[in-house]
Formats: C-alpha cells, sequence, structure tokens
C-alpha cells in the first residue's frame, strides 16, 4: 500500500527528532567538565578502582560488576584528558565508585555507550536524508514506469522508517499513522 507523502515525510522528521535527542544526550554523556565532548563521544568502560583493571561484566559468572575480582569499580572513559594539576591525562569519570552495579546492567551501559550511540544515529540519518530524497523525487517524477520503480525501491526504506519510530511509540509525538 502506498503511504501519503505528507504521513511519510512527517515520519522522517519524528524520526530525525528522535535521532536529534539521542545525540544530543551522548554528546552530553560524553563532555568532561565544561569542555568540549569528542567529537566521536567517549567509551565507557569499567575498571578496578585499587588495581586499575578492566573489568568486563558477565551475568553469567558474577552478579555485579567486579565480583570475581572483589573490588569497588568505577565506570569511566577510555578517553583520557590533560589535567591541570599536572599529574598526566586522566580518563572522565562517570561512576568513581560503585560496588553494587548488577552485571547486566553494567554490560548494557558500555555497551552502549555515547561512541555507539553516536555512530548508530549516523548511519540512521544517512538512511532517513536518502529516503526524504527517494519521496521527494517520487512526487516529482513524470514517467509512470520509473515512479513504480523508484515505489518499489522506497518500499524497504519506508518499512525501515516505520520500525525505527515503532520505538519511540510511547513519545508525545508518535502519531498512529506510525505503526508499521
Amino acid at each position: 500500500m502506498t503511504q501519503p507523502t505528507a504521513l511519510l515525510l512527517a515520519l522522517a522528521d519524528f524520526n530525525d527528532a528522535r535521532l536529534d535527542e539521542d545525540e544530543l544526550w551522548a554528546h552530553e554523556a560524553s563532555r568532561r567538565d565544561e569542555e568540549d565532548f569528542p567529537a566521536g563521544g567517549v567509551h565507557w568502560h569499567w575498571v578496578t578502582n585499587d588495581s586499575d583493571r578492566e573489568v568486563a561484566p558477565d551475568p553469567s559468572r558474577e552478579s555485579y560488576v567486579g565480583e570475581e575480582v572483589e573490588e569497588a569499580v568505577s565506570l569511566r572513559s577510555r578517553e583520557e584528558w590533560p589535567t591541570r594539576s599536572g599529574v598526566g591525562d586522566l580518563p572522565q569519570f562517570a561512576i568513581s565508585c560503585a560496588e553494587e552495579v548488577p552485571s547486566a546492567v553494567g554490560g548494557h551501559i558500555i555497551r552502549h555507550d555515547p561512541a555507539r550511540v553516536l555512530a548508530d544515529t549516523a548511519w540512521k540519518r544517512l538512511l532517513i536524508a536518502n529516503w526524504r530524497a527517494l519521496i521527494l523525487r517520487i512526487d516529482t517524477e513524470s514517467d509512470d514506469a520509473k515512479r513504480e520503480q523508484l515505489a518499489l525501491t522506497r518500499h524497504g526504506l519506508d518499512q525501515a522508517a516505520f520500525l525505527m519510530a515503532a520505538v519511540h511509540d510511547a513519545h508525545p509525538d508518535y502519531q498512529a499513522g506510525f505503526r508499521p
């Protein structure tokens, strides 16, 4: 079924706005103090506080991050910044000391760090931009055969855009017409 152009463009706008929100949060989560954030975002990892060893959360081995090594942990950036005190470069600390972070939660945090979110939003933006251009091109195509061929090509992108929006179905701007 062919969707009305206005609905598809509204869906594109909705998806772009959700990507704007994700990108804003990822940039802010990458910011150290009042400094600019790294363009690609930061990569979080869990590190033991006493021995500075990296800890890989694994709910099949331990209930809490660091439980296996019996140390408190911190959530730090892999990236380091110069310090004002002259002690050398240091990471950003999101959580400086934690003793009971569930392993599944700790693993989820580092799997969805700001750098990954920014990479994810970049490809989705490109997909939406190309899809939007295709929507507009179909409307201006005068050759019926070409228009039909473009519409068939667009159909898969329509489905991807509807599914992309569906993960935000609780958002106040989500419309019933966006349901896949």
